[in-house]
């Protein structure tokens, strides 16, 4: 679209509504207020910013409306607010709202994998609602057909995509049944080439052991004593990762890479804890998913974990101590929410 076409729909627009001296005016006349509101769509879709995603323009136009509106009257400017909010959002509407792959490596780490793969499952299949697909140790085959048969058209529909992968791994690569796979050349970038899947969010977890397995969750006094400090801080938690972590928790330090936003299970070449009660990243996360997952965005979720993950204290098979910190990195252009159950 030229600058000499948008002049003339401007001009056509401009006149079409130039009867209107006023919000009263408008409002007086329910056939003028929707020729109002046409020649504003049919204006944004000529001009390209009439999609689900880059829906920026007509949020300034419904502040700019709601701005002229009465502030002293706020059932006047209640449904403009609350479009406002709808449109800094994803729009998750499909029924199932997304797809969730599930790809996990159960030889060489049987503790606490089945577990993970069994919540993960229940989560998102029963309260999520999503499709949910599950390869158990996969190979790099089965890795390029799932996600070439995710791609076919007749897939277009679900509004999101949800990855998890647990295996080991390292800082590039992760570990498959017949070999390895690069993190963002076989896994991620495939995914996120899906013609469909544009302009839709795409979320991967991925819980990548580094071959150190901690033998318990520190149970010394100090971690017993801080414990206390932790309640106090307000950990807001469900009961059940309380009763398993919280007694381990230590606020004296934390680990330098808490503070950068990168989701990952823990940091490259650092251990991430799993025993028969499954990963502490995963089991922390669907925690915070279930309790969170529907009413604040994933970002807001990640960073709950985090926190909570980095407060605890673990140790391995050697008695050395650490701290696990998964990190995530985002390009997400609107807030993703998991939609409520309707």
């Amino acid at each position: 679209m030229n600058s000499g076409e948008t002049h003339e729909d401007m001009k056509e627009m401009a006149e079409a509504v130039s009867v209107i001296k006023s919000v009263a005016s408008l409002q007086a006349s329910k056939a003028m207020k929707d020729a109002a509101f046409y020649y504003m769509i049919l204006f944004m879709f000529k001009s390209g910013n009439l999609t689900s995603l880059y829906t920026h323009q007509l949020e300034s136009y419904l502040e700019a409306a709601r701005s002229l509106l009465d502030k002293t009257k706020p059932r006047d400017t209640e449904h403009i607010t609350k479009a406002i909010g709808q449109l800094k959002r994803y729009q998750i509407t499909n029924k199932p709202p997304g797809v969730c792959m599930i790809f996990a490596m159960l030889e060489g780490r049987e503790d606490g994998s089945k577990t993970d793969v069994a919540d993960v499952k229940a989560l998102f299949e029963t309260e999520f609602n999503y499709d949910v697909l599950i390869k158990i140790n996969p190979s790099v085959k089965d890795v390029k057909s799932l996600i070439a048969k995710l791609g076919e058209s007749r897939n277009m529909f679900y509004d999101s995509l949800v990855v998890w992968f647990m295996a080991h791994g390292d800082k590039t690569h992760l570990f498959v049944k017949d070999g390895q796979i690069h993190r963002r050349t076989d896994l991620i970038q495939p995914f996120v080439d899906i013609d469909w899947l544009k302009t839709k969010p795409k979320l991967f977890f991925i819980q990548a052991c580094a071959n150190r397995r901690p033998r318990s969750y520190a149970q010394d006094s100090r971690g017993m004593r801080t414990s206390t400090d932790a309640v106090a801080l307000g950990i807001d938690a469900g009961d059940e990762w309380k009763k398993k972590y919280l007694p381990h928790a230590d606020f004296t330090s934390v680990n330098n890479f808490a503070d950068t936003l990168v989701c990952y299970a823990t940091m490259w070449y650092q251990p991430a804890a799993r025993n028969e009660e499954g990963s502490m990243f995963i089991q922390t996360l669907l925690d915070a998913l279930r309790r969170k997952g529907t009413d604040t965005c994933i970002e807001n979720v990640l960073r709950e974990t985090t926190y909570r993950m980095n407060s605890i204290v673990l140790r391995d098979d050697s008695d050395r101590t650490w701290r696990q910190t998964p990190y995530y990195e985002s390009s997400l252009q609107k807030e993703f929410v998991f939609p409520k159950e309707n």
